[in-house]
């Protein structure tokens, strides 16, 4: 970039995470002013907001499920990642565009006009419903606002937080417990398209499956794909196995 005369500016939120880096030629970071990501970033105008209330949603649908079944409800990292992954894909495009306009990033007032009549799902989740002990939806998706995510570290704190890690990963390899419960093995192949099939017959039987008929075939294209590579890289039988 150096090279080619590129001059590129990068907005960076005011972070303690976000340290200023010395000795840059082609970029130039410029931070915004303290106390006003509520208003300048787009994220914060609704996206965030919007990703926590579909992330949350779907861990109290797995504990109202635990609660009928009389389960116990592990959440790990790995399922965490999971719920994440299926609740940004729930976030409406339009719902970021709308987030992005409220932030200031207009391209003309057409396109604000346009956007201000699409409609948003999310516009129909109850979130002023309280859910649990007149706790609503909404003030359960922003129970962590105001969670401290960072604080400024010198040099000697970071260097200190490896060793710390290193030594408690150490540890933890030295005092393996022999009771621990191994994770349950993957499905296999058989037993996918079995439950690909009752999925299958579930979308089909509801009002508004075609809604999600493009997802299911997606899911069930790549589980197909896996059967005919199965089928095709099964070893050929030989005449001497037919033969006694």
């Amino acid at each position: 970039m150096h090279r080619k005369r590129r001059r590129i500016v990068l907005i960076v939120d005011n972070c303690p995470a976000h340290p200023d880096v010395d000795n840059l030629k082609a970029i130039r970071p410029v931070f915004l002013p303290p106390n006003t990501t509520s208003k300048t970033q787009p994220m914060d105008q609704g996206v965030i907001n919007n990703l926590k209330v579909h992330y949350r949603k779907q861990l109290m649908t797995k504990f109202i499920k635990a609660i009928d079944k009389e389960e116990s409800v592990s959440i790990t990292v790995l399922d965490a990642m999971q719920h994440l992954r299926q609740a940004w894909d729930c976030v409406q495009p339009q719902t970021i565009n709308k987030c992005y306009l409220h932030a200031g990033f207009k391209i003309s007032d057409q396109t604000n006009t346009q956007d201000d009549d699409d409609s948003d799902p999310e516009d129909d989740v109850p979130l002023a419903t309280p859910v649990v002990n007149n706790i609503t939806l909404a003030q359960y998706a922003s129970m962590d606002d105001d969670l401290v995510t960072s604080c400024p570290a010198s040099e000697q704190d970071i260097v200190q937080n490896i060793i710390d890690s290193r030594t408690r990963t150490q540890l933890l390899s030295d005092d393996e417990d022999e009771d621990e419960v191994p994770p349950p093995l993957p499905p296999t192949l058989d037993a996918t398209t079995a439950a690909l099939e009752i999925v299958g017959r579930y979308v089909i039987s509801q009002d508004d499956g075609d809604s999600v008929m493009t997802g299911y075939n997606m899911v069930a294209n790549f589980v197909t794909e896996k059967e005919m590579k199965k089928c095709f890289t099964k070893r050929q039988s030989l005449m001497t196995s037919f033969v006694e």
